[in-house]
């Protein structure tokens, strides 16, 4: 077990040594520098290894609402090719058995789209959380604490066949106030053809249940267009035949209702359904792809209020008067999240079919329209830098997994995002580790750039003394390096995963010592190494572990007029070593990161852990190939993803 963990930590450090652009000293004091280990300029780094993502803006959708949370369309075509695949698996092609011919199978589709949007419910929301709050009798009451009485303290009654408390008016009250909060979603469905729903309707004609039959029969009267109604104790459908297509409305609960069809449920219901047409916001505007969603963060946050508020009432009777202050602590662990600098508003994925040449995919954030923004975005601008190394095409060739990325912002800069809660890396981690399910979503649609801004304090008062002081040398070292690169080959089917393996990071000569002082903290040391093809010093030794074959290289370019640099090297042997200083070299600008997958299905079947983990689930990958690649834009970094 020691022996691992020294592979562990060496791999940890020279991967370490990647992680930001390369700044000189001066950077931690603020000052920026042009990085050039270069004598004679690189050749520019290409930046299309995946091409930009192009089309025209897609139009508002009929299914979209305002105030959504998420919004989404997608091409008949595409939704045709998706539900061909997913048919192929078994017990999903029996389960969605019919949906071919609603979504216009054997009909002429055009550019006619399928599109959803979902909302928060939230009426309620406000009046739970201040009965909440008041801590009142009804309140008390579904905590299972006595009622106060004339008499005195009473037991809760409880139903003798069922088991279940009696409550009072009040306390069902309030249960069904916050039965109330959940979500709606909305789904349109175009016309493309005869008898393209009569599936559909069929299956209207079984969901009839007494559940919510008071519900449907309003509905029915009020609207003779509706031709589905019908649900269960936490969700209710209703469909709409309209002059182009189909409109269905599902009203979801965020847990099963006892009695779900009540005044106060169907008041919401009409509420909710009478939801117009969302405005042509810019950012709904801005979507493109035969394939599009965009997840806004302030909507998100809504539905996460109503939930936690929900999540409340129904931990009364489990945690009794400390499930209140279980849901104040969520609310206010919402706000700290969210109060700091932020600069996106929400996230966007638009995609692209192209058919037997794959499917190439954007991810991108949108910016908060804010005077400050411009300010904020500026915390992503890169140094200029000429890393001289091997190009992402060299690494990449006849390889199974390959990578290469300069790495990320001055962490410097982005410290300037994090505000509030973010300047202290000890209490987010508390916020993170408590309220895990609403940090990461909100981390992933907003905060994300304050999350990394917070490496900024790191290590904060996380740790103090000597360990301090080390944490505060290993992120000075990783400050400056360069950027880094892998590449695995491919030894073919059925051959063990790895046999030929490289990992580099491109460094300073200083933090190669001082990457070395390291390594004899954990007793491994370093002997000389000659190999006439490469010049300048070489220093290697052993992996500490039998499992991994291979050896530790810090190669030391001959000192330049720009500095003295060089390159820490995992590899599996001197060979790979030899290949690494022969392939052809650019700058190593761009992208920020890159990584290519050749055959998804093989590298899971060359890392048996993996290969358990998912099971038959690996076979489902075929032979796909997958690409990612982070790049700078004016509205900020963005994801470029393509299968093939």
């Amino acid at each position: 077990m020691r022996r691992l963990s020294k592979v562990a930590g060496l791999a940890g450090l020279v991967v370490g040594l990647a992680g930001c652009p390369a700044k000189k000293e001066a950077a931690d004091a603020g000052g920026e520098e042009e990085v050039l280990p270069s004598k004679a300029p690189s050749a520019p780094a290409p930046d299309d290894r995946i091409p930009a993502f192009a089309g025209e803006p897609v139009a508002i959708q009929p299914a979209y609402m305002n105030d959504a949370f998420v919004y989404a369309s997608v091409e008949l075509g595409v939704a045709q090719r998706i539900l061909e695949n997913l048919q192929t698996a078994p017990r999903v092609g029996e389960a969605l058995a019919g949906l071919d011919v609603v979504l216009g199978k054997g009909q002429a589709l055009g550019d006619a789209r399928v599109s959803v949007s979902a909302r928060p419910v939230f009426g309620q929301a406000a009046a739970v959380h201040k009965a909440l709050g008041a801590r009142g009798p009804e309140v008390r009451e579904l905590a299972g604490e006595p009622a106060l009485t004339e008499d005195g303290a009473e037991p809760v009654e409880r139903d003798p066949k069922t088991g279940r408390p009696i409550y009072s008016s009040e306390a069902w009250h309030l249960l069904d106030q916050a039965n109330t909060l959940g979500a709606h979603v909305r789904i349109h469905i175009p016309k493309v053809g005869p008898e393209q729903f009569d599936a559909l309707w069929a299956l209207g004609a079984l969901a009839q249940d007494d559940l919510w039959s008071t519900a449907c029969a309003d509905m029915k009267a009020r609207a003779s267009n509706v031709r589905l109604c019908g649900g269960g104790r936490g969700e209710l459908a209703i469909g709409r035949e309209l002059e182009d297509g189909v409109q269905i409305d599902l009203y979801l609960s965020f847990g099963d209702v006892d009695e779900p069809d009540t005044d106060r449920r169907r008041a919401e219901l009409a509420r909710v359904l009478a939801e117009p047409a969302a405005f042509a916001t810019p950012y709904l505007t801005s979507l493109r792809g035969d394939a599009n969603v965009y997840v806004d963060g302030p909507a998100t946050v809504e539905l996460l209020k109503a939930l936690a508020i929900r999540e409340g009432v129904d931990a009364l009777p489990r945690l009794g008067l400390d499930a209140v202050d279980a849901e104040a602590e969520a609310l206010d662990a919402l706000a700290k999240l969210r109060d700091t600098a932020r600069v996106f508003q929400g996230l966007a994925l638009e995609i692209d079919d192209e058919g037997d040449a794959g499917t190439t995919a954007l991810v991108r954030w949108l910016p908060i329209a804010s005077g400050e923004t411009s300010e904020r975005l500026a915390a992503f601008e890169l140094l200029e830098v000429d890393a001289d190394v091997p190009s992402v095409a060299a690494l990449c060739e006849g390889a199974l997994l390959c990578a290469r990325g300069r790495g990320l912002p001055n962490r410097h800069r982005l410290s300037e995002l994090a505000t509030g809660v973010y300047t202290d890396p000890k209490v987010l981690g508390e916020l993170f580790e408590d309220h895990e399910r609403a940090a990461l979503l909100i981390a992933a649609l907003e905060t994300w750039p304050n999350l990394l801004g917070a490496a900024g304090h790191l290590p904060g008062s996380l740790m103090t003394g000597p360990e301090a002081m080390v944490a505060r040398n290993a992120l000075g070292v990783t400050d400056r390096a360069l950027g880094f690169g892998l590449s695995v080959r491919d030894a073919g089917e059925g051959q063990p995963f790895g046999e030929q393996w490289l990992l580099y990071a491109r460094s300073t000569a200083l933090d190669l010592n001082t990457l070395a002082g390291f390594m004899g903290l954990i007793d491994v040391r370093l002997e000389g190494l000659e190999i006439d093809a490469i010049p300048g010093r070489i220093e290697t030794t052993k992996l500490p572990n039998d499992e991994v074959e291979g050896s530790y290289y810090a190669v030391y370019d001959p000192k330049a007029d720009t500095g003295e640099w060089g390159w820490a090297v995992l590899a599996d042997d001197e060979a790979r070593l030899r290949w690494l200083f022969e392939q052809p070299r650019d700058d190593g600008a761009a992208p920020l990161a890159y990584l290519e997958v050749a055959n998804v299905r093989r590298a899971i079947e060359g890392v048996p852990e993996l290969k358990r983990e998912l099971g038959d689930a690996a076979g489902l990958f075929g032979d796909w190939g997958l690409q990612v690649q982070a790049s700078q834009s004016a509205e900020g970094p963005q994801l470029r993803l393509r299968i093939r």
